[in-house]
């Protein structure tokens, strides 16, 4: 029970999942993305690094959190 509630699977790779989120404050949608806590190469790790040097353009989905979900995955939340 966080401030994002996850909804929806919209898409799936070999490095995790995305689902259509909200957050419970603004109702606003999100995506979330999720990268389990075996995945062996972290990948999920340096795309938040690339959306914090990036977050400076228009062009790219504003990062909103990053950490840990309580079962130890990687997760991601930006902008749709």
């Amino acid at each position: 029970g966080g401030r994002y509630a996850r909804g929806s699977r919209i898409g799936a790779g070999s490095f995790g999942e995305v689902f259509l989120g909200s957050d419970s404050q603004t109702g606003v949608q999100v995506a979330i993305k999720v990268e389990p806590a075996s995945a062996a190469h972290g990948c999920l790790e340096r795309e938040v690094r690339a959306y914090l040097a990036l977050s400076s353009s228009e062009r790219v989905p504003r990062l909103l959190w990053e950490g840990r979900s309580a079962q130890g995955d990687r997760v991601m939340v930006t902008e749709l």
